[in-house]
């Protein structure tokens, strides 16, 4: 459920004009109300969650309402709320798709290392602001941590392994290397442990720079 924009929007005096002024004026009480449901629904995805739950209660009808625009503001409150509450949902059950479907995070398409660490530190930048939102999102989804793993799993070539780590651990901050250690342990433990190594700042393999001559020999 998304936002709804109403360019050229009819005003009131359409709504008169076309169904007369008791008719008019209840039509154009349901048209206003969808519009605010539609600027509602359409900012829930970058609002805290606190705020949206304090929002939905600001349009909860009162008991005391009563009348021909109780109905439409009942209606109002329900659509509202249903959105609310697939926003939250989301947001409790599946933070990762959460994460994407606000932009925050881009599905990772690529094999390019450089794609994949490019993302994955944009990930981590974001992961503040998204947790300020009420968004856990972990670093990686299950199903690119077992792509990653896969990836590695299928390869011959130890360097590339090892290119794709230096590669993260140049970029990336060790909370960052330890995320991604901890997101593909369970399908590659022994390259988990590899990446938990380069996550560490002063690890013995000093992943940011070249090896020594004394080191290579």
């Amino acid at each position: 459920m998304r936002g709804v924009d109403f360019p050229n929007a009819p005003t009131q005096t359409d709504f008169l004009a076309a169904y007369g002024v008791r008719e008019g004026n209840l039509r154009y009480t349901e048209f206003r109300n969808t519009q605010i449901a539609g600027q509602y629904i359409g900012s829930f995805r970058n609002m805290p969650t606190s705020s949206i739950t304090a929002y939905v209660e600001q349009l909860r009808p009162g008991t005391e309402e009563t009348g021909e625009g109780y109905a439409s503001r009942a209606q109002l409150f329900d659509q509202v709320t249903a959105a609310a509450t697939k926003v939250i949902t989301q947001r409790q059950n599946n933070p990762f798709n959460a994460a994407v479907e606000i932009g925050a995070y881009k599905p990772i398409a690529s094999n390019n290392q450089n794609d994949i660490t490019s993302e994955v530190a944009n990930r981590f930048s974001s992961q503040e602001s998204l947790r300020a939102l009420g968004i856990n999102a972990p670093i990686l989804s299950s199903e690119e941590a077992a792509a990653l793993s896969e990836q590695v799993r299928g390869t011959k070539d130890v360097n590339q392994t090892i290119s794709l780590l230096q590669s993260m651990g140049k970029t990336l901050p060790a909370p960052a290397m330890r995320q991604v250690a901890s997101a593909i342990a369970p399908n590659n433990a022994a390259t988990a442990y590899s990446a938990l190594l380069l996550g560490t700042p002063d690890n013995q393999y000093d992943n940011t720079k070249l090896l020594s001559p004394i080191a290579s020999s």
